[in-house]
């Protein structure tokens, strides 16, 4: 039986199954890591703590939606999703407990997370795969999502010291502490392969904030992070930023969002820049996740990060 999810009451039971369901005993390169489980679960007690001031918003927290698959009162699977901008939507996390598997439940949970996005007027959804995992790529495929790219991960361990190279004369850079949208869409709509676009929609809504912004910042606060949003001009020109997403107490994975045109040393300055300043606040690992066609960044990246994972991202317009 699939149910909609409580995900306020049941972010307990969900983090207990994160453990157990993500994880591949035939093939230990598909399964999701200590420190990625460890990340995830943060956030499900973060939106257990979060709950009783998102039910004041009923359009903020219809965003975020949960499904389950219960055999005899057990939930043997399930599957978040959220809008991540209007009529944008991107499945997270569709899983299901290993005994329980290849009996039509992963099929079933996906049919019905697509029909509910279908009921908020989604128009187009997307999610990622671990690179080689047939089963999962043939599921989908049979829904009609197609590949759009290759998302590579990577991982450097805490307690280094990043020092930037040397800026160009006619580099500016700028740190706050919030993102600025206008930025992150002028980058991206110049730097994104008209490829990839034709897939996947990029529009200042992708970027833009909603009008309940103030509780996605108190939700990361109660998760344990803190934010600075980096922005590099080149000759008066916006070629690059990042998003530093970090550990308060540096015990939770610090993150890098970071997006350049393709010019090899814009990519290094505000690569190892974006570094030296995590490095700086604490020494918790630093994760950061690239595109197969953001070339400049993959070879500044390279000599610095270890290689952890390569995920397959498929879209589906709806």
């Amino acid at each position: 039986m699939i149910r909609k999810i409580n995900l306020a009451k049941e972010a307990n039971q969900i983090v207990e199954l994160l453990s157990s369901v993500f994880q591949y005993p035939n093939h230990p390169e598909w399964s999701a890591d200590k420190e990625s489980i460890q990340v995830i679960q943060q956030r499900a007690r973060a939106y257990r703590r979060m709950a009783p001031i998102l039910n004041l918003f009923p359009s903020y927290k219809n965003r975020i939606q949960g499904l389950a698959y219960d055999v005899e009162g057990e939930t043997v699977g399930f599957s978040l999703f959220y809008e991540t901008s209007p009529t944008i939507w991107y499945i997270d996390y569709i899983g299901v407990l290993a005994n329980y598997r290849k009996k039509g439940i992963g099929k079933a949970l996906v049919a019905a997370t697509l029909e509910r996005i279908r009921e908020f007027a989604g128009s187009y959804v997307s999610l990622a795969v671990s690179k080689g995992n047939l089963p999962a790529e043939n599921l989908y495929s049979q829904f009609g999502f197609s590949p759009i790219t290759e998302r590579i991960a990577l991982e450097m361990q805490g307690g280094k010291s990043i020092s930037p190279v040397e800026a160009d004369n006619d580099f500016e850079t700028q740190v706050t502490s919030q993102r600025e949208w206008e930025a992150q869409y002028a980058v991206a709509d110049a730097a994104i392969p008209d490829v990839i676009k034709s897939k996947h929609p990029i529009t200042p809504d992708s970027y833009k904030p909603g009008r309940l912004a103030f509780i996605s910042r108190a939700f990361n606060f109660l998760a344990g992070r803190k934010f600075k949003f980096i922005t590099l001009q080149k000759d008066a020109s916006l070629v690059g930023w990042s998003f530093l997403n970090m550990s308060r107490n540096g015990r939770v994975l610090n993150a890098i969002e970071i997006m350049t045109i393709d010019d090899d040393h814009v990519a290094e300055y505000l690569l190892t820049h974006s570094l030296n300043i995590i490095t700086q606040a604490n020494t918790a690992p630093i994760s950061l996740r690239l595109d197969s066609w953001q070339d400049a960044l993959v070879q500044a990246a390279t000599p610095l990060f270890t290689l952890k994972s390569i995920d397959t991202t498929l879209g589906l317009t709806l």
